[in-house]
């Protein structure tokens, strides 16, 4: 997906910068690819001099994400585990290539994703009380955002996201005409965006009153305050200027 608009032209201009990073790797090296990408079949096809793993669907490293299990296809196993949805079992994928690579048995790599507790603002859980939960998460471009969001719905709650048009890419308005239908799995969005906004705010809006456009952080936090149940996900690559914490510390005194 295009990002950094500000610096690259465009996508392929992107893909010629990892095939300039692919010819730096030694023949001792290894590239790890996900099988079935269009952008990743144009950067290899342009050169790999190293060692090559596919992962993904039809490959030995094939995870499905079910609820609080993870799926091993290609090795017929499955295991608990505290991550969530499709964008944490290919980095769970990734993980287990790249312990390949040093020799560690790949059912070995997958059985120890058990034990692994997550990083922060990768579905961050930040607040919890038996009947709503707050989330965190550095998603903030269609992709990613649809997955995040895809993810929380095997919660099987009520989800509101509030997510924050940061980056330059997003500000400048090159998703903007996928952004909508990239939030549809949430059952209401606040779309944060700065006034230096210059393009149609108007596609961010659901027709039955959803979603909402909204630059008052006060406001937001005192709407978000009166949720009961359910849960909130806040998706930027930026601070959101501290609320979730003050959302928290609100709920935590409830």
């Amino acid at each position: 997906e295009f990002d950094h608009a500000d610096i690259f032209l465009d996508l392929n201009d992107i893909e010629t910068q990892f095939h300039h990073a692919i010819r730096r790797v030694p023949r001792s090296g290894f590239i790890i690819s996900r099988a079935g990408i269009d952008s990743i079949k144009r950067v290899l096809k342009k050169g790999c001099w190293s060692n090559q793993i596919s992962i993904g669907e039809g490959t030995a490293i094939d995870f499905k994400s079910n609820g609080d299990q993870l799926l091993a296809g290609g090795l017929d196993m499955k295991i608990e585990w505290l991550m969530r949805g499709f964008q944490n079992a290919q980095n769970a994928e990734l993980a287990v290539a790249m312990a390949h690579t040093i020799n560690v048995p790949i059912d070995r790599a997958f059985s120890a994703l058990g034990e692994f507790r997550g990083v922060a603002r990768r579905l961050n859980l930040l607040f919890e009380n038996g009947s709503l939960k707050v989330w965190d998460d550095f998603a903030h471009h269609p992709t990613a955002i649809a997955n995040t969001l895809d993810a929380l719905t095997q919660e099987g709650a009520p989800l509101i996201a509030v997510i924050e048009l940061r980056s330059n890419t997003m500000k400048a308005g090159v998703h903007s005409e996928t952004l909508l239908a990239s939030a549809a799995c949430a059952d209401f969005v606040y779309w944060v965006l700065p006034e230096t906004i210059t393009w149609d705010e108007g596609l961010l809006l659901r027709p039955d009153g959803t979603s909402m456009v909204i630059r008052d952080m006060v406001a937001l936090e005192t709407q978000l305050a009166q949720q009961a149940s359910g849960q909130i996900i806040f998706m930027s690559n930026g601070g959101f200027s501290g609320i979730q914490s003050r959302l928290v510390a609100r709920l935590t005194k409830c």
